[in-house]
């Protein structure tokens, strides 16, 4: 009992200081068989046939979101989640972060997660698997240059599970992979709230699905920091840690679970 207490007040405390900074967590979606919203009440709209079941994921069991068969080329997408409204923030200062596992890819162009306003300015993870340089998943649009993960994760990592993060602070985009920086560049007009959140898709039209699966996809209002997102990799904590207390309770998360494998 005596070691408790203190750590209850480091949790709170780290919570505290994490929403100051102005990275709060305002969606995730664990899809623990369904597509509701655990945080912010944004429940996803699904179109077309998709599965739910769980995976090991660095360590933890996580629930998962399968889209098999989610794509032909460059034809219409089948299978997809949407949410249309006000989704709390700005694709000009935002985090995005999930797992991802990805199946047989076409030899094109597949997108995974998508985030715009209401004008179509935003971005998108985007596979690329044409066989040239660029091979790897993308971050796309809204930004002055692409950021690419390495050629090691092309077609979203077939067969393996990979951490995707992209933070946008208003003036530099920077995409991670497995909570480590891949890649930086200045980022364009995204200044409007968000209104469109795409899964399995891309934000500017309904081609190029995705098939693969997903696991605890996460939309915070600003941008984490570096050792925040190498903190999400690590930790994979559970949601009822943090949820209530912003991004920097995922540190008190990580201590909580040292803890408790140690009791």
């Amino acid at each position: 009992m005596f070691m408790t207490k203190p750590l209850i007040l480091l949790s709170v405390a780290l919570g505290t200081v994490a929403v100051a900074r102005g990275a709060t967590l305002v969606s995730q979606y664990t899809f623990n068989g369904n597509a509701t919203d655990a945080v912010g009440g944004r429940n996803l709209t699904t179109t077309g046939a998709v599965t739910y079941g769980t995976a090991t994921i660095n360590g933890t069991t996580l629930n998962t979101l399968t889209l098999a068969g989610n794509h032909d080329g460059n034809n219409a997408a089948t299978r997809y989640l949407t949410y249309s409204g006000n989704l709390g923030v700005s694709p000009g200062s935002v985090t995005v972060s999930f797992w991802a596992n990805g199946a047989t890819m076409s030899t094109s162009y597949n997108d995974i997660v998508g985030l715009a306003d209401s004008s179509n300015n935003g971005f998108k993870f985007e596979t690329d698997n044409s066989g040239n340089a660029n091979d790897g998943v993308t971050l796309y649009g809204g930004l002055t240059g692409n950021i690419v993960t390495p050629p090691s994760t092309t077609s979203g990592s077939e067969g393996a599970w990979h951490l995707y993060t992209f933070t946008n602070d208003g003036t530099t985009g920077r995409l991670y992979l497995d909570g480590a920086l891949v890649g930086t560049t200045a980022v364009g007009s995204m200044a409007e709230t968000a209104t469109k959140l795409y899964v399995g898709t891309g934000f500017d039209s309904l081609v190029r699905g995705w098939n693969g699966s997903l696991a605890d996809l996460r939309l915070y209002s600003g941008a984490l920091t570096a050792g925040e997102v190498a903190t999400l990799f690590n930790a994979v904590p559970e949601p009822s840690a943090y949820g209530l207390l912003g991004a920097g309770a995922l540190v008190s998360a990580a201590v909580w679970r040292r803890r408790r494998q140690q009791a």
